[in-house]
């Protein structure tokens, strides 16, 4: 969604969908508009993904705060980068996100193990790194190798832009389509996943993290030129981190 109808995501969330995508970065919501998208998707346990409009740590802990949970960041070129990207997500010991008190961790009433709160909240969040340029797809191995992303997206336009061509009214050039089979080729056993995902198209199953970027269906993500991948390669694990956990603190 680039607009914010929290209505909208209340009457859609009893339809069985497991998260909502919120596009902060081409589309207008404010930070009470973002809350209240977040408590519409609450209703029904939807996991809330928000792309962020840039890279701001300080902007990044109010969506947090606010109840997103998965964070989708655009224009990520370095490593340093997708550090300091990995360190706004999370609470420390694992990062630098600050620990007020927010409707997202219920302001910490009745908490008495601070540490064993945090370290939930930590595995309540995901962070994806949006790669879109060359120098970002260089720099994605070295990215990869920190720990703390947990999938990538390839925004393909801005690649194709970055690579000296100009937007098609359809499709991609074959070199932006090469490009990205080369960033998903630094994940390990991607044949092994895409095999997963072709089973699991075939069993109508398009419930895990692998369709966060605008697709209906796991399949969608088997073919050339897909736009995300999910880093964790045990499909369990994913399907539990992208349902929001009743009364989880993030």
């Amino acid at each position: 969604m680039s607009v914010a109808v929290p209505a909208q995501i209340e009457f859609l969330g009893g339809f069985g969908f497991d998260f909502v995508f919120l596009d902060a970065e081409h589309g207008t919501f404010t930070l009470p508009q973002l809350e209240d998208c977040c408590r519409a998707a609450e209703v029904h346990g939807l996991t809330v993904v928000a792309r962020t409009p840039g890279h701001d740590a300080g902007l990044i802990a109010q969506f947090l705060n606010a109840g997103v949970q998965g964070i989708v960041v655009p224009h990520v070129d370095t490593v340093d980068q997708a550090r300091a990207l990995i360190a706004a997500c999370r609470y420390a010991p694992q990062g630098l996100r600050p620990s007020g008190g927010a409707r997202s961790n219920a302001f910490w009433r009745g908490v008495t193990d601070m540490g064993s709160a945090l370290a939930e909240a930590n595995a309540q969040v995901t962070l994806s790194v949006q790669i879109e340029s060359t120098v970002g797809l260089a720099a994605l191995p070295g990215m990869l190798a920190l720990g703390g992303i947990d999938y990538i997206t390839i925004g393909k336009q801005d690649l194709a832009q970055s690579m000296g061509f100009a937007r098609l009214p359809k499709g991609f050039p074959p070199q932006v389509l090469q490009a990205t089979a080369q960033a998903y080729g630094f994940v390990p056993n991607l044949q092994g996943l895409q095999a997963a995902w072709r089973e699991a198209a075939f069993r109508q199953e398009a419930t895990a993290a692998f369709v966060l970027q605008f697709h209906s269906r796991i399949a969608d993500l088997a073919a050339p030129g897909s736009d995300a991948i999910d880093l964790d390669l045990d499909e369990d694990r994913v399907k539990k981190r992208i349902r929001r956990k009743k009364g989880g603190r993030s």
